[in-house]
């Protein structure tokens, strides 16, 4: 059984791009929501003890893990272009029948279309009162959702490019058969 016998990951890949810059913007931007909501409600708590001070142990704590959540902008970063950069080395190592090609072309469409939508979609959400301003905030992937039919189209066809075109990759052939 070789490595590379499921020939179908190219397709999967371009859509699993798609699919990742919403997920992970919206759950990104929510986690950075919901711990920043409760890092201010902990913060706003009055105790009248004298033996523990609250606002004091969520500062230390829980404030400095709050500060860290931008950390996540670079996260969804390194995944997207982690799917983006799989995509190619993928389609570059599996190959397909010049037949194929028509209905790789046809997906790549589909998936042009769809990721307008989700794009469409994604401006919406930046509007939002709630989620807005955290979406706003992740600039890189904000750029990638909301120029993701370009970036999805580069992607399908040097992915395209990639898949059909007759790049020998036989170890005996590229040293002269020897």
């Amino acid at each position: 059984m070789t490595l590379f016998q499921n020939k179908r990951g190219q397709t999967f890949l371009l859509l699993s791009i798609i699919v990742a810059v919403i997920v992970v913007g919206v759950f990104f931007a929510g986690w950075m929501y919901m711990f920043n909501t409760m890092t201010q409600t902990l913060q706003a708590v009055k105790i009248d003890n004298n033996i523990v001070n609250f606002s004091s142990a969520v500062a230390n704590t829980v404030a400095p893990v709050n500060n860290a959540m931008s950390g996540l902008n670079a996260i969804s970063m390194a995944i997207i272009l982690g799917l983006i950069i799989a995509s190619f080395i993928e389609a570059y190592f599996v190959r397909k029948h010049p037949i194929m090609f028509v209905v790789h072309l046809f997906i790549v469409a589909m998936a042009v279309t769809a990721s307008i939508y989700i794009s469409n979609e994604y401006e919406k959400l930046m509007t939002n009162g709630i989620l807005g301003s955290y979406l706003t905030a992740n600039t890189a992937l904000s750029f990638i959702a909301l120029e993701l039919p370009i970036i999805v189209t580069v992607v399908g066809f040097v992915g395209l490019i990639l898949l059909f075109a007759a790049i020998n990759r036989d170890s005996d052939t590229n040293r002269g058969g020897i």
